[in-house]
């Protein structure tokens, strides 16, 4: 500055130092020197209103996006900032109609798509029209995907297009086709049957009436989803949930209580809040899982300590502290778990994506890092003369000749250290091995231990063991692990391996202020 106070780019970089120190007021001064001295020094500009966002002054933050806007219409990252500045203010209609004004201009700008979606999901109805139209951004992914042979994104971005807009009938008979495919069939059912409940819901442009009655006439997709519905109700009929009489949807499977907690930059130069959406973005990957509750603390924390009590007052099993960081063409992610028990790391999860699709890719990886270490685990729902029946089956990873400890319900703890349960011997009631499956439910042979039968409904079962079988279609939605945090699956084992290959490139990880300065040179 001594040398240089006349070049607006010199200001520019000791405006962005200086917010990243917290330092707010000075780096106001410098960045509006910047833009005094060079009015057409849009990132100085751009840098300002991320300055001010900062200080919580959405106002003024509005009216230099709104400048910014007025000199260049497609300056994506201004009307993201207006919008979240706008949400700020509460003025949540006139936010998502600046999401969607900057989604039409950059339909890939994934943070801002995901801001609008967490928007929406705790704002408008659930019957309002435009989450139709968010949901088929996904929808179309989801198809797209699933001519590339990508089972597990084409799931993803289905799960994703049904939690924007859950009574679009039309994505979710996709969704249920994909189920079909895929061999599970009982999920089909269901889906079949949610779509057949809610036909109500249908655009009226769908309805046709015949000419001789009031009543609308079936479609022809209607009609195959009915002889479909017949069809697999007869196939199983005979089944394990029919014989023991248990309906498995009504089953909760919750094993594991997750709290993900992240720290925040004091400046962003993309994305203002990019953590905050990052955070609950990784909680809603978990929404499709049936055995992990998963939960996210709304505001920053400090650090470790302040994770490690909120997690500990709230009965976590374990708490993640998330990191997120951007450039223009990357999205990364560095997540350490620990164990709320005893506040020691547990493992740790580095993701680093480029190109279209990097948020979605990571967040991915993210969910299957954090599965990969679960055991799987259930629980006893009936015993008639050493014959059970679980509440684990294929979609658990379970298979026939998988082999379980049985523990005292509420014994099973996380280890000290690292992955993996614990339970002490005098909890471990006997072993359970699987005769036959089904998707959602299991049945198989108990082997007590010792003289007297102690079991009762409700203990617990902890893989041990889980027979040498290949995958028959992509899940990446449960625990892979057995009782020592080891992984139980095939699909488990090369995702370990897959990682470990990950760990040993070498991430091209580009630094913000290198970034900086390659903008400005």
């Amino acid at each position: 500055l001594s040398f240089y106070s006349g070049e607006p780019e010199v200001h520019y970089m000791a405006a962005y130092l200086s917010a990243k120190s917290g330092d707010y007021k000075t780096a106001e001064q410098r960045a509006r020197s910047a833009v005094l001295i060079n009015g057409n020094f849009d990132k100085a500009y751009s840098l300002l209103a991320g300055i001010l966002y900062a200080q919580k002054r959405y106002n003024e933050v509005i009216d230099i996006c709104d400048f910014r806007i007025g000199r260049n219409r497609d300056s994506v990252d201004a009307w993201y900032l207006k919008g979240r500045s706008l949400q700020k203010l509460g003025k949540n209609e006139d936010a998502i109609e600046t999401y969607e004004t900057g989604l039409s201009i950059a339909p890939q700008d994934e943070i801002m798509r995901n801001a609008l979606e967490q928007l929406a999901g705790g704002y408008l109805s659930i019957e309002d029209a435009r989450r139709n139209t968010w949901a088929v951004f996904h929808s179309a992914k989801a198809e797209e995907y699933g001519r590339n042979f990508d089972g597990i994104a084409e799931r993803y971005e289905y799960q994703k297009a049904l939690s924007v807009s859950p009574l679009n009938n039309k994505i979710r008979q996709s969704f249920a086709d994909m189920l079909e495919r895929d061999g599970h069939y009982e999920l089909y059912l269901q889906q079949l049957k949610f779509i057949r409940e809610n036909e109500a819901y249908a655009s009226t442009e769908e309805i046709q009436t015949n000419e001789n009655s009031p009543v609308p006439k079936r479609t022809r997709e209607q009609i195959k989803n009915d002889d479909a519905i017949e069809v697999y109700e007869s196939l199983l009929r005979n089944n394990i949930a029919s014989r023991w009489n248990v309906d498995p949807f009504y089953l909760d499977k919750t094993r594991w209580n997750i709290g993900i907690y992240y720290t925040k930059k004091m400046v962003q130069l993309f994305h203002a809040d990019l953590e905050e959406i990052s955070a609950l973005a990784a909680k809603d990957v978990f929404n499709g899982v049936p055995s992990a509750y998963v939960d996210v603390q709304s505001e920053p924390v400090s650090g470790y300590g302040e994770a490690f009590r909120l997690a500990r007052n709230s009965g976590r099993d374990y708490f993640i502290i998330l990191n997120a960081s951007e450039t223009e063409r990357t999205y990364s992610l560095d997540a350490v778990i620990y164990s709320a028990r005893t506040g020691t790391k547990t493992s740790e999860i580095l993701v680093y994506r480029t190109g279209n699709d990097c948020m979605a890719r990571a967040l991915q990886r993210f969910r299957q890092g954090v599965l990969d270490i679960l055991p799987i685990r259930g629980k006893v729902l009936r015993n008639v003369h050493g014959q059970l029946l679980v509440d684990l089956g294929k979609n658990d990873g379970v298979s026939k000749d998988s082999e379980f400890d049985i523990v005292r319900k509420g014994s099973v703890i996380t280890k000290d250290s690292g992955p993996g349960v614990s339970y002490n011997k005098k909890d471990f009631l006997g072993t359970f091995k699987v005769e036959n499956s089904d998707e959602e439910i299991s049945e198989g042979v108990y082997k007590k231990n010792g003289f007297y039968d102690t079991l009762n409904v409700g203990d617990e079962i902890v893989l041990t063991k889980n027979p040498e079988k290949e995958e028959t279609s992509a899940l990446d939605n449960r625990p892979a692990a057995n009782a020592s945090g080891d992984p139980a699956t095939e699909e488990a084992k090369k995702a370990e391996l897959e990682s470990l290959k990950e760990s040993l490139r070498p991430a091209s990880r580009e630094n913000d202020l290198i970034h900086l300065i390659r903008t400005i040179i």
